[in-house]
């Protein structure tokens, strides 16, 4: 049976989100994320600040502006290994984040710090603004660029079909171009509910909850003892 979250911090909390900012742009009204425990997945240059909102940027290689680096708490470190309690945040913003991630990994570190209820909220980027720049390294005999888009449209197949992506040749590194459809089935199979996505300009827009209870999955489980076994 489906199971559906209700809406964190009020009757009305996800849906006035929902219905303010997802999914044609790329912004929410900072006033429903007052109070609230924020976490900005990759925030690079550009956190979330927002006032009366308790903000936690991570980010592996860029720093926050300085002029709201005082707004906020910032830490250096990755996506696929996430350095915070379980049931930690309100909200979790990934613009433009998560493709550059294994995503069934990241996924399921993300539900782990969210507190149940919770929405997940973002974007990737899509099929379009990555083939240009495939035809542009062709065009420019970037073959190895080339090659590797390659693989990120590859990765979005493997999203799609099994729920799976692939790292590249070094292992250490992982990217994909994810559809509509392949975002839906990475957010389903990490025991995410209430998903939306859809293709909208050269991104994917998305949004799901972290079910209030957990939901009894042998696939899922079988996902969290891999990733806790890789971790220790």
């Amino acid at each position: 049976m489906r199971q559906i979250a209700p809406r964190t911090g009020g009757p009305s909390f996800s849906a006035r989100i929902r219905d303010s900012a997802y999914p044609k742009t790329n912004t929410f009204p900072p006033i429903l994320l007052q109070g609230k425990t924020v976490l900005d997945l990759g925030c690079g240059y550009n956190v979330l600040a927002v006032d009366g909102a308790k903000v936690t940027g991570i980010d592996a290689f860029a720093f926050p502006r300085p002029e709201i680096r005082h707004k906020i708490n910032f830490v250096r470190g990755g996506m696929e290994r996430l350095p915070f309690a379980d049931n930690t945040f309100d909200f979790v913003s990934a613009r433009g984040a998560l493709h550059y991630s294994h995503m069934p990994t990241t996924l399921l570190e993300v539900r782990r710090v969210m507190k149940p209820g919770a929405m997940l909220w973002g974007t990737l980027i899509a099929r379009p603004e990555a083939m240009a720049r495939m035809l542009a390294s062709i065009v420019s005999l970037r073959l190895g660029d080339a090659a590797f888009v390659g693989y990120c449209f590859c990765n979005g197949m493997l999203s799609s079909a099994f729920g799976k992506q692939a790292r590249w040749i070094n292992r250490k590194r992982c990217e994909s171009v994810n559809s509509a459809k392949s975002t839906r089935r990475l957010l389903r199979d990490a025991g995410f509910v209430e998903i939306c996505s859809e293709n909208y300009d050269n991104r994917v827009a998305f949004s799901a909850l972290k079910p209030t209870e957990p939901l009894v999955s042998t696939e899922i489980l079988i996902k969290e003892t891999r990733v806790t076994a890789s971790v220790g």
